[in-house]
């Protein structure tokens, strides 16, 4: 089974169904991708998704939230990204 992402028009393909994202979603996942094999922190994808870091945002809750979001959505990409406490 193959999965494609158009990171352009924000779309999944999989299994012959096209699944729709948000453009946040869509950055982190290709921020994600494109470091491959390596552990990030919250504050690191949130600082290249969102580009600065604010004092009065929950970062950790955010990108979990957003993480979990894209697992659920997606779930053919839940056992591609691991988070740890």
């Amino acid at each position: 089974m193959s999965c494609i992402i158009n990171f352009v028009s924000n779309k999944i393909e999989y299994e012959g169904q096209m699944k729709q994202m948000s453009a946040k979603r869509r950055d982190i996942l290709e921020y994600l991708i494109r470091n491959q094999g390596q552990v990030l922190t919250y504050d690191q994808i949130y600082d290249q998704v969102w580009g600065y870091l604010d004092e009065d945002t929950d970062e950790r809750r955010l990108i979990k939230q957003q993480i979990y979001q894209i697992k659920k959505a997606f779930p053919m990409l839940e056992s591609c990204i691991e988070t740890h406490e």
